[in-house]
């Protein structure tokens, strides 16, 4: 099982992060994390590839979301009608502020 608060509290803690949520999700392979992350100063964002690998310096293989996306704004269901993406699905064709991804080679 994904450790949803720890993901989150090692997201939280890495330099340039502003803030960060984690959706976990069951597909067929099991439990699928997604992480999204906004950064601390949008005129200097953090890169995905810099995050996974300070997550997988920090967290064991099982807590490691499937994909990262870095935003201007954590999405929110209400205001943009879509939750996070989840890493088995395409991300929504909703606002512009999902603008860079990564995936793993499993979820790819």
């Amino acid at each position: 099982m994904i450790d949803v608060p720890l993901v989150e509290r090692v997201l939280h803690g890495l330099p340039g992060v502003h803030e960060a949520a984690v959706v976990v999700r069951e597909t067929r392979r099991g439990p699928s994390a997604a992480a999204v992350v906004v950064p601390a100063d949008a005129a200097r964002p953090v890169d995905a590839g810099t995050v996974r690998a300070a997550l997988r310096a920090r967290l064991p293989g099982e807590d490691l979301p499937g994909r990262i996306e870095i935003t201007t704004r954590l999405p929110d269901e209400d205001r943009d009608g879509c939750a996070p993406p989840h890493p088995a699905l395409p991300a929504p064709a909703g606002p512009a502020h999902m603008a860079q991804t990564e995936r793993t080679e499993e979820n790819a």
